[in-house]
């Protein structure tokens, strides 16, 4: 499967960091939990029913 090898709770929780960060206008936390998804494969799409996520297409073509 896709998600095998992936720490869903870890991107959520990365996820919620992100938004309390951005909530309070931390920009540097909210960086750093982005770029800590990126370095996971995670893509994140902010939306108006909130974060999306998905595995970067490149992830598991091993």
């Amino acid at each position: 499967s896709d998600m095998e090898g992936v720490d869903v709770a870890r991107i959520d929780e990365l996820i919620a960091k992100r938004a309390r960060a951005r909530a309070t206008r931390d920009f540097d936390a909210a960086d750093a939990a982005r770029d800590a998804l990126g370095d996971m494969g995670v893509s994140i799409e902010d939306t108006p029913d909130g974060t999306i996520w998905r595995l970067a297409p490149t992830r598991g073509t091993r």
